[in-house]
């Protein structure tokens, strides 16, 4: 499994992102193919090698005419995107981090998510920085990204609205959930572009996973900073551990007191408020009633929602939490041909690539069934002849 580092020592911003992501090895030419899909104009890319305090670094910046400077809200950039011809990984990772971008100024300017202009981050330049940032991503075949605890600077910046403090407001709303760090260094480390794509990119935040080091790229920052090199260093390699392991919660609680037919429904809604999983387990609690334990698992930056929504949809008065390390297999879900019709299936791998289990997707054994007429159980027989087929 592939894996990428950002070692956020400097902060975080989109040209160090993408000053980065060349440095890699990621090629330039791909990256000017990819912007140049977009339909953006009145812009020019320079792309240079630059020393910080010794450090030999790749420097990216976007000239833009500002003259010719086009004001977009969320809506118009969210439908930028998908009328392109961009691969859908791509696709995908832009939209996501601009979703993010978009809910936190909504929420700091009090206005409807597609009603959110964006000043700075909706530039043509931030455009650039998450798309080629989301392209190289993919170009490189990074699996996962992990990053390190996020430094925020202190003062005042200069934006649309005036003077702002920094952190700005709206980096503080994206990295709700995110450990941070305060730093003495008078200036803006962490831009909200730079924050987006972290947050909603990084698996755990924390010290450098264990991997075999391939490359290390450094992206240079504008700024020429007294104290340190103004530098995001982003480390590449392949991890070492056989699984992929997380830390997450726990979250149970028993009860004995709520009408069954709400409980059904509550799984699902827990489900699309974030629960990675949900039990429903039958238990006998005091005086011999009988009762249910709902466990579910969560990340840290949906645990206390999880919680406020237990005590809110249920009858609970207590609610226990505890973290926990889980291990799990890497798995794609593709769709493959079969005798009876395309079907989804996931496919689960270990480290090395080797794959350990495929099964397919339930929904599209029952619509399968239904078309040839056959019992589901029979039809998962002959599936399985072709997938061990595949797995070999």
């Amino acid at each position: 499994m592939r894996i990428a580092y950002f070692d956020c020592f400097s902060g975080i911003c989109g040209n160090m992102i993408l000053g980065a992501m060349v440095d890699l090895g990621y090629p330039k030419e791909a990256l000017l193919e990819t912007i140049n899909l977009l339909d953006l104009k009145g812009f020019s890319i320079k792309i240079n090698q630059v020393i910080k305090k010794g450090i030999k670094a790749t420097h990216l910046h976007v000239d833009i005419d500002y003259k010719n400077k086009k004001s977009r809200n969320y809506k118009d950039i969210r439908e930028l995107i998908e009328k392109t011809n961009l691969n859908d990984r791509v696709k995908t990772i832009s939209l996501e981090i601009f979703s993010l971008l978009a809910k936190a100024e909504a929420t700091i300017h009090g206005v409807e998510i597609d009603d959110v202009h964006f000043h700075e981050v909706g530039a043509t330049d931030s455009i650039i920085d998450i798309v080629g940032g989301a392209a190289a991503l993919v170009g490189l075949n990074i699996d996962v990204v992990y990053s390190s605890v996020l430094p925020l600077g202190s003062g005042f910046v200069d934006c649309q609205h005036g003077k702002l403090p920094i952190p700005a407001p709206a980096v503080l709303e994206i990295l709700k959930g995110v450990p941070i760090e305060g730093s003495f260094i008078k200036e803006e480390l962490v831009t909200p572009t730079g924050a987006a794509f972290v947050k909603s990119l990084s698996k755990e935040f924390g010290e450098m996973p264990d991997m075999v080091i391939e490359k290390v790229g450094y992206g240079a920052g504008d700024k020429d900073i007294e104290e340190i090199p103004n530098l995001l260093r982003v480390i590449l390699g392949e991890s070492t551990k056989s699984y992929e392991n997380e830390k997450i919660w726990v979250i149970e609680t028993d009860i004995d007191d709520l009408n069954p037919q709400i409980t059904g429904d509550l799984l699902e809604l827990f489900l699309e408020k974030g629960a990675l999983d949900v039990n429903l387990i039958p238990v006998y609690m005091k005086k011999n009633r009988p009762g249910i334990t709902i466990k579910m698992l969560a990340r840290e930056d949906k645990k206390k929602e999880l919680i406020d929504l237990i005590f809110k949809e249920t009858t609970t008065i207590g609610i226990r939490s505890y973290l926990v390390e889980r291990f799990k297999l890497n798995r794609e879900i593709k769709s493959i041909n079969t005798p009876f019709g395309s079907l989804k299936v996931k496919i689960s791998k270990d480290n090395k690539g080797n794959i350990l289990n495929i099964s397919p997707e339930f929904e599209d054994l029952k619509k399968l069934s239904v078309k040839h007429n056959l019992p589901l159980k029979e039809l998962y027989q002959r599936i399985n002849i072709e997938l061990i087929k595949l797995k070999d």
